[in-house]
């Protein structure tokens, strides 16, 4: 199988307004699927890529992949929807998990295969399986 793991753009999910009235921007790099990654059960036949988007700009329409997993934030929320309903309408499953489809599971699964609830490092490798 082959899972193709996104990570999306920190940038425009931390833009904020501080006190002065100032965008200022916090990036972050995140490293929950790279951690997920190593759940992965070693009897499983599955290659993983990962698509970063705080590195490079991601042609979706070129992702050839089986499943696709992302960890969503409430603030990436509307992005990772729309990739996830881009990647769904040409027949590849995706997965939602992270904090926001754990709070708001029925919101994440109108544009998801599958959602991942709460801590993935036990349902992540089941899922898999």
């Amino acid at each position: 199988m082959k899972l193709t793991l996104i990570i999306l753009n920190s940038w425009h999910a931390n833009i904020k307004n501080d006190w002065f009235g100032f965008n200022s921007r916090g990036g972050y790099a995140p490293i929950a699927l790279r951690i997920l990654s190593s759940l992965i059960p070693r009897d499983l036949e599955i290659t993983v890529e990962f698509l970063d988007e705080n590195i490079q700009m991601i042609n979706f329409d070129s992702i050839d992949a089986d499943m696709v997993g992302i960890s969503v934030l409430t603030p990436n929320a509307p992005r990772a929807y729309e990739i996830s309903d881009g990647l769904r309408s040409r027949g590849i499953t995706v997965v939602l998990g992270g904090y926001h489809a754990t709070v708001m599971p029925d919101e994440a699964l109108s544009h998801a295969d599958s959602v991942v609830i709460g801590y993935a490092e036990k349902s992540f490798p089941l899922l898999l399986r």
